[in-house]
């Protein structure tokens, strides 16, 4: 009983530390790249990613509710009820597939993803303390979850309306979620592949959107961490009386 309690408690300490931010960024990597190759959806490849979906989710609350500002207020109440309905529907999405759960599902997950990407993008960008691994992992992380976020928008909308996309090659309409990972990083990244065109007018203004976040992103956080290390660097020299 006190090894369980030990493990816990240790396990506990972990995901409440900045470092808890690795464990999301691998998961986050770990679930972008095997969507796609996990795209057959049987029952065991879409279990898989259903694990490292809901995986990712609770990595992303427990990442997130380390941060003091959110111990009692409201945003971590909020992204605690995202995170469970979010788990709870792909759960639910898995055993019972429907179109209106799917969507639900989508919805969830893209208000949960996007609440967790604020709030982390907070904690880079404060300007209370050094810069740090932690910090530049955390960067990462909301660079990629705004693909992830956008990649739930771009499936809504396919699931609203499939003419949306139009795809260069034979697309199962079962596979769309995988197609739509693939398709936001590629706009993202402004590779342009083009091996799926967005036709909708709500969908292209998405892509604008998500095109100038990816270009301008790295620049303004890089910036931004850039000048905080050379601010708290100023003030050591100043506290330190050799200098």
């Amino acid at each position: 009983m006190k090894k369980i309690r030990q493990a816990w408690t240790a396990n506990f300490n972990y995901w409440t530390q900045e470092r808890s931010l690795t464990a999301l960024l691998v998961y986050l990597f770990i679930g972008i790249v095997t969507w796609m190759p996990l795209s057959e959806e049987n029952a065991i490849e879409e279990a898989i990613q259903d694990i490292v979906f809901n995986l990712i989710v609770l990595a992303g609350y427990f990442s997130a509710a380390k941060d003091e500002s959110l111990q009692t207020g409201l945003l971590r109440k909020v992204l605690l009820v995202l995170a469970l309905m979010a788990f709870s529907f792909r759960v639910l999405d898995y055993f019972y597939a429907d179109p209106t759960v799917e969507k639900i599902d989508m919805i969830l997950s893209t208000s949960f993803f996007a609440t967790l990407s604020i709030v982390i993008f907070k904690f880079v960008v404060r300007d209370d303390d050094e810069v740090n691994t932690y910090r530049v992992q955390g960067a990462v992380v909301v660079y990629i979850l705004i693909g992830l976020v956008c990649s739930f928008l771009y499936n809504l909308i396919y699931l609203s309306n499939q003419g949306a996309f139009v795809f260069s090659n034979s697309h199962n309409p079962e596979l769309n979620f995988a197609y739509m990972v693939y398709f936001s990083f590629v706009v993202q990244t402004t590779v342009g592949a083009g091996d799926i065109v967005p036709i909708d007018p709500m969908t292209k203004s998405l892509v604008i959107f998500q095109s100038m976040t990816g270009m301008l992103y790295p620049v303004v956080i890089i910036a931004r961490l850039v000048s905080l290390e050379i601010e708290h660097t100023k003030l050591k020299k100043n506290r330190d009386p050799k200098h």
